[in-house]
């Protein structure tokens, strides 16, 4: 898999929400021993996160279907919405640019790709928008309690006002733009009605040029072995190898001989030694420059304060119970966050010009009693066990390492609540040239 499409459906704004989108992972799955079916995003619930106000609102109905967007009420408080997939020119959603003129002044240091806008402050100002393919525009809209519908410079607006819990007083809208000629909607969410209208108002589509490049240009130094082989992989990804017995235990101080080679490099022989791993309230030992950083926030200042200590906690809501016919109930959760550093020696019996592309650290999180796997470790109430800090991690940097030196990595990695007890320190390794997997890992919490 060489590019992700990110689309959280669910809930307001979370950090869960943000980091989905601006990491480019894929969606929270969690895997057991259960069979799994596959559901795209774009057909999952939309279950936005914004409340709305007390008192009784009466459900409008939409007006018409005239331009291709059917809307179907489903429920007292959830809508359907569809296209009817009546152009000749569906295309890829690689082949489409949103065009947005205006963007409100308190989100324009928002995350922006060609085909979605992202931007929270965890607070109340958030704008989400992004293109959704006629062909797989099939969405569930949650906790609506008013619609409407109008028409902006030709093209079909179906305007949705909903609250996402019966015991918050705020509002947030949704809103469809649709584009025929183009095949595709823009979806929008935000807090700030008039905000918002301004953006629709002016929003657009186009198609882009076709490129005459092969797609590796396109990606260039961006693919990598190690990264293909965690998104898909020949090994299945780390729970295949876990339950087949490939990953093996490790101990701190025990060597780990590993075969690494990046595509079209030579196979090196790496020794990789986890030397220390201790949990610590400061971010004492670590590089500013070496969290990871997203658009407008940083890790950094996420998770520490200016004086370096940790923020061991954090409140955010949950909402359960919405369906058709109710509004979900918002509960308010509080998170206590714990920090571990661990440092990792490394060395090699020949040059490497960049480690990180077929070698790498990070945390997994599988819980034995119940045979869980949180991907992308994430519970699904949005608790995180992550790595925020890499030595010459943030931003593509790389890590060259010369034959016989010794090299020092250093991570830092956030577990919320109880997932520090299910977390592993995975030490994972690719050799393209031979096809061939390693995975070992180190319980996180004894």
């Amino acid at each position: 898999m060489k590019t992700e499409e990110l689309k959280q459906l669910y809930a307001a704004p979370t950090e869960g929400f943000h980091e989905r989108v601006v990491q480019t992972l894929d969606r929270l799955e969690t895997i057991s021993a259960a069979p799994k079916h596959h559901v795209t995003a774009r057909k999952v619930a939309i279950i936005c996160a914004v409340a709305a106000a007390l008192g009784v609102l009466s459900v409008t109905a939409v007006a018409t279907n005239f331009f291709g967007l059917t809307t179907t009420q489903t429920g007292m408080y959830s809508y359907s919405v569809k296209m009817q997939n009546e152009s000749s020119q569906l295309e890829s959603l690689s082949r489409f640019k949103m065009v947005l003129p205006y963007i409100p002044e308190a989100c324009k240091s928002g995350y922006c790709s060609d085909i979605e806008f992202y931007y929270s402050n965890h607070e109340e100002d958030y704008l989400h928008v992004y293109v959704m393919e006629d062909e797989e525009l099939d969405s569930k809209i949650m906790n609506v309690v008013e619609t409407s519908e109008t028409e902006m410079d030709g093209h079909q607006v179906v305007i949705f006002t909903c609250k996402v819990a019966q015991n918050i007083d705020r509002l947030y809208y949704t809103v469809f733009k649709y584009f025929k000629e183009e095949g595709c909607a823009l979806v929008f969410s935000a807090s700030d009605y008039d905000e918002l209208m301004k953006t629709v108002e002016q929003a657009a589509v186009k198609l882009k040029e076709v490129s005459e490049e092969p797609e590796e240009e396109e990606y260039g130094e961006n693919i990598h072995a190690l990264k293909d082989y965690r998104e898909m992989g020949a090994g299945g990804g780390f729970m295949d190898e876990y339950t087949s017995g490939r990953v093996k235990n490790v101990e701190i101080g025990e060597a780990m001989e590993l075969q690494v080679a990046d595509y079209g490099k030579a196979t090196a022989k790496v020794t990789a030694v986890i030397t220390s791993l201790r949990k610590q309230d400061t971010a004492e030992g670590l590089l500013w420059e070496d969290f990871t950083r997203f658009s407008d926030i940083d890790l950094y200042s996420r998770y520490f304060n200016s004086d370096g200590t940790l923020k061991k906690e954090f409140s955010t809501t949950r909402v359960d119970g919405a369906d058709g016919d109710h509004l979900g109930v918002a509960t308010e959760l509080t998170y206590t966050r714990h920090f571990y550093v661990a440092e990792i020696e490394v060395t090699a019996d020949s040059d490497i010009n960049n480690l990180y592309g077929a070698f790498g650290i990070g945390v997994e999180v599988y819980d034995k009693a119940t045979k869980t796997y949180y991907k992308n470790g994430m519970t699904p109430d949005g608790e995180h066990c992550w790595v925020i800090c890499r030595t010459n991690g943030n931003y593509n940097q790389t890590m060259n390492l010369k034959k016989g030196e010794t090299a020092t990595i250093r991570i830092g990695l956030i577990a919320e609540n109880e997932m520090e007890d299910f977390a592993y320190l995975v030490v994972s390794a690719v050799d393209a040239q031979h096809n061939h997997y390693q995975n070992y890992m180190l319980k996180v919490k004894e």
